[in-house]
């Protein structure tokens, strides 16, 4: 029993030893580890402004149903223009984009693009009827189209149209 608690005495002082070290005071110290911190959400990303479209290249993407339409950037600007005063923009209106794919009354029209920052992806939805004279595509000197109108809000505009879908 004498020889067990010797052991023990021995491997406590043993353990506490090596806990305090060899006493010369330069023991390494543990050294905070970097945490990555999340951005802030308000900052949106660094973007590059899109690259200009040639006059030949295809302005925008149409479909409805199985019928598509693929207008060049000249063909959208030599559509008959409307002025829409009230929201101070002047483009081709959306009737006139669903006349080419002979669109039936009613037609649920889909704009997708990007925000006005050009940052995230933004989809526009409205019914045609109620939208086809006061909604229009502007179509920008690089060639760019933006959905605007005096029946959508400013803060709804669609800029940098890809796709239009009539449903």
């Amino acid at each position: 029993m004498r020889g067990t608690l010797i052991s023990l005495f021995a491997s406590g002082l043993f353990v506490l030893a090596a806990a305090c070290g060899d006493g010369s005071g330069t023991e390494p110290t543990a050294q905070p580890t970097p945490v990555a911190t999340a951005a802030s959400p308000s900052a949106a990303p660094t973007l590059l402004p899109p690259s200009p479209k040639a006059e030949t290249d295809v302005a925008v993407q149409v479909v409805a149903g199985d019928k598509s339409y693929q207008p060049t950037v000249a063909d959208l600007r030599a559509l008959p223009q409307v002025n829409l005063s009230g929201a101070g923009v002047t483009g081709v209106a959306l009737a006139s984009i669903g006349e080419k794919l002979d669109v039936r009354a009613g037609a649920i029209v889909t704009v997708e693009g990007r925000s006005d920052d050009l940052a995230r992806p933004r989809y526009w939805r409205g019914v045609l009827d109620e939208h086809a004279r006061t909604a229009v595509l502007v179509v920008d000197d690089s060639g760019r189209v933006t959905l605007a109108g005096s029946s959508i809000p400013k803060e709804g505009w669609v800029y940098d149209v890809e796709g239009i879908s009539f449903e």
